[in-house]
């Protein structure tokens, strides 16, 4: 699963994304930036694959939400 969200620092806003593993509740993978751009997303999710290695046929899934 996937998470995304940002907090006030100073004067700009600092947007994190998280990769959640589903069953452990656990980040698996996360990035940090001043821009809320699908870099963003990709860097987490290679975070992820890179530190976990996933098996073959492993899901992700995420949500398109408002």
């Amino acid at each position: 699963m996937t998470d995304i969200a940002y907090a006030h620092i100073r004067s700009a806003l600092v947007y994190t994304y998280a990769v959640i593993d589903a069953w452990s509740r656990e980040v698996v993978g996360y990035a940090a930036s001043l821009q809320i751009t699908n870099r963003l997303t990709r860097i987490a999710l290679h975070s992820a694959v890179r530190s976990h290695r996933p098996a073959p046929g492993c899901i992700h899934h995420s949500t398109c939400g408002t």
